[in-house]
């Protein structure tokens, strides 16, 4: 699993929550924009991003996860 996020302060906790859990080595963490994100994934999961993005900038949001989808997650 991967989880990105522009918030230090998401990221210190979300790091720190996986260590507490024990999952710290299935998941990781990092501060980034997610137009900058490379690579697809299976599945992309977002939370409270389509509120913080706005409407002006769907567009360029769902293309982004639309292009971060594996071929067969697109079906």
């Amino acid at each position: 699993m991967v989880g990105i996020t522009l918030s230090e302060e998401q990221l210190e906790w979300a790091e720190n929550r996986s260590r507490k859990e024990g999952f710290e080595h299935r998941a990781r963490f990092q501060l980034l924009d997610y137009r900058d994100t490379v690579g697809t994934y299976d599945y992309v999961v977002s939370l409270e991003m389509y509120e913080a993005v706005g409407e002006r900038y769907w567009p360029v949001y769902f293309r982004t996860l639309r292009e971060r989808l594996k071929p067969a997650a697109k079906r």
